[in-house]
């Protein structure tokens, strides 16, 4: 899981924001395949894991603003 097997867009690019894509990106990947599975679904192999990272960003954010507009402290949150 990364952008690239070689290179700057590699796990090992001396840029940190690619070092932290990859990273982020698998991770967002993952995370959508364990929510699929939670529901009961079957995991998406096929997915990309840079549209699983920004799909998982999306929804981290509109979670915070919701608490936000709760009057929750997004710190507090369960």
């Amino acid at each position: 899981m990364r952008l690239a097997v070689s290179g700057w867009r590699s796990p090992a690019s001396p840029i940190v924001l690619f070092k932290v894509l990859n990273m982020l990106g698998a991770q967002g990947w993952f995370y959508h395949q364990i929510e699929r599975l939670a529901d009961g679904k079957e995991a998406d192999l096929d997915r990309g894991m840079m549209r699983s990272f920004a799909v998982c960003l999306w929804l981290e954010l509109s979670r915070a603003v919701k608490l936000k507009r709760c009057g929750l402290n997004v710190s507090q949150a369960p």
